[in-house]
């Protein structure tokens, strides 16, 4: 990415609610707004930089940076958001999948000066990516984090290393729960064995583990079905990016978190 690109670009987060239509039409119009409601409460619950904003349409929200010019500390608080944002809307039943990205969007006025106008090149990247990944989860595109200097990257090579972020192609795919692969380094050591032996995060991600493995098995009677491959395919990736060991122990602890016990 060229230097002039870096200083006027901005950081951008795509986000999808999935089976968004079936919401619409089995559910009543308050358990709708709930829905979409608490995805929106969460981001700002979680102290979203006055740096950002936020354009909500239905089931499709846009997280831009306000101020053009890329900056490793906006990523990365954009990337923090986003790993929390997703395992907190799986644990309450709330599927998201997005792109975050870095690039051309262009915020202005119109003429009259009461509406923005929002279009650009990023916007375009997100969204493809986001159609184009099939998992439940978040896709770091290339131009999000290739600006980052060697020290820059570092935190994101440590999160690799754990399994929260995996490469696939030139990009990179966030762990739905990346709160778990600590944990279970964390029961090894310490020999935690309850559920309320773990932090809210970790009993959240624990909730959202449950939630996807329970999907997959309900849609893998229905093979036909659009939800078929999300959420099989969403497994899979957990079993590929976690050890045996580690999956093994968050299906048994999310039991164990869903009962109570």
């Amino acid at each position: 990415m060229a230097t002039d690109d870096t200083e006027h670009g901005r950081f951008l987060l795509f986000l999808d609610i999935l089976g968004f239509r079936r919401m619409v039409e089995t559910k009543r119009p308050y358990e709708v707004y709930q829905s979409v409601n608490q995805v929106l409460v969460h981001a700002y619950a979680e102290k979203l930089s006055p740096d950002y904003d936020t354009i909500h349409f239905s089931d499709t929200f846009v997280i831009y940076s306000k101020s053009p010019g890329y900056s490793p500390r906006l990523f990365y608080e954009l990337l923090n958001l986003t790993c929390s944002n997703l395992a907190w809307s799986l644990a309450k039943g709330i599927p998201l999948r997005g792109a975050l990205t870095f690039g051309e969007f262009s915020v202005t006025p119109d003429w009259g000066g009461r509406f923005q106008v929002f279009f650009g090149k990023a916007l375009h990247e997100a969204y493809d990516q986001e159609r184009k990944r099939k998992l439940i989860t978040i896709t770091l595109c290339a131009n999000g984090f290739r600006p980052l200097t060697r020290e820059g990257f570092e935190p994101l090579r440590k999160r690799m290393e754990m399994g929260v972020v995996t490469r696939k192609g030139d990009d990179l795919v966030l762990l739905p729960i990346p709160n778990l692969p600590c944990a279970f380094i964390e029961m090894k050591e310490q020999g935690l064995s309850k559920p309320e032996q773990f932090n809210k995060a970790v009993l959240n991600d624990l909730q959202a583990f449950r939630f996807l493995i329970e999907n997959a098995k309900k849609y893998s009677e229905q093979p036909d079905s659009p939800e078929y491959a999300k959420y099989q395919g969403t497994v899979e990736f957990l079993r590929e990016a976690l050890s045996k060991e580690c999956f093994e122990w968050a299906e048994a602890m999310s039991r164990k978190a869903g009962t109570g016990g």
